[in-house]
């Protein structure tokens, strides 16, 4: 699912998986004004550059709640081919630039990021965790749960951030 422009997007259950992008979110990709928003369904072995199960950018707002998201992967390599490093890209699960991502009582786990974020990278974004969310079991080589650059604003409340490991 691409998303683009002035559109807004409700997904509500369902299953995703093994899906692969060969650049960003391996179920959804928004570059939307009018935002995405997850509720419940389950996310297993999705594949992108960045963004295994969902990515979010040019100030897109991104919501997911209820859902589980496991096994997912960014594939992304640093530094690329031409020796270059580039902090844009990862998150196993998710990945958001300059937007903001609001996430409750989901469950992330086992998801795997090459390089930045097991489960989430977000960087110029506003990131916030509530309401029982787990991430676990992740891993990533710089941020093996989460990766934040340059966010204006991250929140974790009452929720749970265990058992990950660096790649």
């Amino acid at each position: 699912l691409y998303a683009s422009g002035d559109v807004k997007v409700t997904v509500n259950g369902g299953t995703y998986t093994g899906n692969n992008a060969s650049n960003l979110g391996g179920v959804n990709h928004c570059r939307t004004s009018g935002g995405v928003t997850v509720n419940g369904g389950t996310y297993t072995g999705n594949t992108a550059l960045s963004g295994g199960a969902f990515c979010a950018d040019t100030n897109s707002s991104l919501t997911i709640n209820n859902a589980v998201i496991s096994e997912n992967e960014s594939t992304f390599v640093n530094p690329d081919s031409s020796g270059t490093y580039n902090s844009q890209m990862g998150g196993g699960a998710v990945s958001i630039t300059g937007g903001s991502l609001t996430v409750s009582g989901t469950t992330f786990s086992k998801n795997k990021s090459v390089y930045y974020g097991g489960t989430i990278h977000a960087m110029g974004s506003a990131v916030t965790i509530k309401d029982n969310t787990t991430v676990s079991e992740s891993t990533g080589k710089t941020g093996s749960a989460l990766y934040l650059r340059d966010s204006s604003v991250t929140t974790i409340e009452n929720s749970s951030i265990l058992n990950n490991k660096d790649a």
